[in-house]
């Protein structure tokens, strides 16, 4: 019994219910557990799917953002409207935001983007975004900083006597007049329309504060009058360089006197090319002691054209049409000194930019009206020929001594002497009664006989004076205020003529005959506007002028002494700029459409600054300080002012500076057609560093854009 029971309790029958059972549970568990991650992952995953749709979405709306940047008013935003084409973003004051104007004219600085799907995905959430951008502080045409300035304290505009007046017109009556740097006027300051606006102080005299912008807040209108900040400052010229005349387009450094030479070969070329150098204007036109040396005119240099002064740089009409000190350690430019009332008349197509040298920091004046200096004071000089000709004819006429060489240059008793003896026939004879006849005629009755004079055979001497030479060599650029032609001579004879005597230049003469005389005496002949060219250009010497003085009859003796020509002229100068005058006028009214650009300082202590801008896009602008007696700048509402027109530097290139940055923040709205920065959520900030091309107004698509950060917000 008790082996039945043992057998019985060791059978399996209930272990395989057992084993089914667990087995059947650890497949419920498996599965369940499965199924449960399944579901997460699928949840996961469309979440992660719509996390990747707002991020992508974000960065697709900052690159957009970008874009804008980049393309300004080539980027057609049909939100947004433009001022004038071609407009990008640098911060100028033209009434635009980072991406234009929007439709109630207020700067539009947020973009809106609908259902951003860069993906083309069906499935993927639909995003909006919006997108807003603020200028980073110290970036843009007005980036702060004291600026390098020839004053030293970052003044850029300084008017000594005569006040500035500004009169931007535009704008509703609210456009402004851009100055990088302070501002210091003795006068007072005149705002017609618009506004004055700098990143800096304003000190004047008198002035309107209403009508003045300054960034730091510094408006004095009682501020005593400021000195010269320049007065220290010498021109690079101790002495008068080299005359040089006018011709072809590419003008070497030197002395430049005609006005109207100058017009002329400037505005015969499309582009004059100044080498660099040192360049002295001193026009005498316009000067009392002009006598014919040059053309009557004005003393003003009227420029229709381009006119380029440095080093050429790598554009063909400014600004960049000559290399910058600004922007290069290796600029090689030019210094325009003028001197009295020589000034600049700006045509309605005239394109100027004048570059100076690079000093390392320093300002290069690179017009400069000098402050120091005098006419100078006439002198004298006594010519005397190194060649005399001598040529004789008729019977029995010559010269004594026969060469003249040393006997006519002074008066010394040592002359030359012509003689021609009588000539007269031997008497004739007639006989019977009425005329005898014989070489001449008689009268005689009978036998009688007839006496007749003999007839007269005339001849002359010629003296040819040439190389005329003065013993100091008259400078080149001299302005003859007197010349005379002085023969000293004596005549006798029954039968000798007036002594005439006939100066020649080139093909113009002058000529004069003097009645005679049987004691010495000096004749005198005016020959100034007969010389004045030839001096001027120093070309008296060597066949000019040619003088010769006749003598002629049939029984005389002429003795001739000395022949000189006395000159009195007044040599070149550097001669301080005359008071009161306008150094650079622009055309009036809106003609003017042309550029002007000063890559350096402008320093005109006694000169007036009378500028309209008008019909132009193009910058006109005085990069490196302004100093002037007065300043009038109007500019008429074509003209945007988008730079400055008068502007100190930083250490570093650009109308101001060439570098703007932007924050731009992403804002995403998941599941929303529309999407805008106060119903979105923060989803991405990027700060972009934007520069413009050296020494050229901002360009669209001409813009180098660097992302500086990436964040997305988690």
């Amino acid at each position: 019994m008790r082996r039945v029971a043992l057998n019985a309790w060791r059978r399996d029958d209930g272990a395989i219910l057992v084993i089914a059972i667990i087995v059947v549970t650890t497949v419920a568990l498996v599965t369940g557990a499965v199924l449960s991650q399944s579901g997460g992952n699928f949840i996961a995953t469309t979440k992660l799917r719509d996390v990747a749709s707002t991020s992508y979405a974000a960065d697709a709306a900052a690159n957009v953002a970008i874009n804008h940047l980049e393309q300004g008013s080539d980027a057609h935003d049909p939100g947004a409207s433009y001022p004038p084409s071609p407009w990008v973003f640098n911060d100028s004051l033209d009434g635009a935001g980072c991406f234009g104007i929007d439709g109630d004219g207020s700067p539009r600085d947020e973009i809106q983007l609908s259902d951003i799907d860069p993906d083309g995905d069906a499935n993927a959430v639909r995003v909006s975004a919006a997108v807003t951008c603020d200028r980073v502080a110290g970036t843009g045409i007005f980036g702060t900083g004291v600026g390098v300035g020839a004053e030293g304290d970052g003044r850029a505009l300084t008017v000594l006597q005569d006040g500035l007046t500004v009169d931007p017109l535009g704008g509703g009556n609210d456009n402004d007049f851009l100055v990088r740097g302070g501002i210091a006027a003795n006068g007072g300051i005149a705002v017609t329309h618009g506004n004055l606006y700098t990143n800096s102080y304003v000190w004047s005299t008198s002035c309107h504060p209403g009508d003045i912008v300054s960034e730091v807040g510094d408006v004095q209108c009682s501020h005593p009058p400021v000195p010269d900040p320049a007065a220290g400052v010498a021109a690079n010229l101790v002495d008068v360089p080299a005359l040089r005349k006018p011709t072809g387009c590419t003008f070497q450094p030197g002395h430049y006197d005609d006005a109207v030479a100058l017009t002329s070969a400037t505005n015969a070329c499309s582009t004059t090319h100044f080498l660099p150098g040192d360049y002295y204007f001193d026009f005498r036109n316009d000067d009392p002691d002009n006598n014919g040396a040059m053309p009557d005119g004005p003393n003003e240099w009227t420029i229709n054209t381009t006119v380029v002064g440095g080093q050429l740089g790598d554009t063909a009409t400014p600004p960049g049409a000559c290399v910058s000190p600004i922007d290069s350690a290796s600029a090689e430019g030019v210094q325009f000194v003028f001197g009295h009332d020589s000034r600049i008349v700006l045509g309605k197509d005239a394109e100027v930019e004048l570059c100076g040298d690079h000093l390392g920091g320093t300002a290069p004046v690179v017009l400069f009206g000098l402050r120091d200096g005098d006419a100078a004071p006439p002198e004298q000089a006594t010519l005397t020929a190194d060649v005399v000709d001598l040529e004789s004819s008729g019977p029995g006429a010559g010269f004594s001594p026969a060469t003249a060489t040393g006997q006519l240059d002074e008066v010394d008793g040592q002359v030359i002497t012509w003689t021609i003896e009588d000539t007269d026939a031997d008497d004739g004879n007639g006989n019977g009664n009425g005329n005898g006849n014989g070489n001449g005629n008689g009268n005689g009755n009978g036998n009688g006989n007839g006496n007749g004079g003999g007839g007269s055979s005339d001849g002359a001497g010629v003296v040819t004076l040439t190389g005329f030479a003065p013993s100091d060599a008259v400078p080149d650029g001299a302005l003859l205020t007197d010349a005379t032609l002085v023969v000293r001579h004596r005549e006798d004879g029954d039968d000798v003529e007036d002594l005439a005597v006939e100066v020649t230049v080139d093909s113009a003469s002058s000529e004069q005959t003097w009645a005679t005389s049987d004691t010495w005496r000096e004749d005198e002949l005016d020959v100034t506007e007969l010389l004045a060219p030839a001096v001027h250009d120093g070309g008296v010497g060597g066949d000019l002028p040619t003088v010769e003085v006749t003598a002629a009859g049939s029984d005389a003796v002429v003795d001739i002494d000395a022949v000189e020509l006395e000159l009195e002229y007044r040599p070149p100068s550097l001669r301080a700029q005359a008071a009161d005058i306008t150094f650079l006028t622009g055309s009036s009214g809106s003609s003017w459409k042309g550029s002007f650009v000063v890559q350096g300082s402008t320093y005109v202590p006694e000169g007036g600054i009378d500028l309209d801008i008008g019909n132009q896009n193009a910058v006109v602008g005085f990069r490196w300080g302004l100093v002037a007696r007065e300043a009038v700048i109007r500019g008429l509402p074509q003209y945007p002012f988008a730079h400055p027109v008068v502007s100190i530097p930083e250490d570093g290139p650009g109308f101001g500076s060439n570098v703007t940055a932007v924050d731009l923040r992403v804002y995403v709205c998941a599941d929303q057609a529309t999407c805008s920065s106060a119903t979105g959520e923060p989803a991405l900030t990027s700060r972009v560093l934007i520069t413009d091309p050296t020494d050229q107004p901002a360009e669209p698509g001409r813009r180098r854009m660097k992302v500086l950060s990436w964040s997305q917000q988690r």
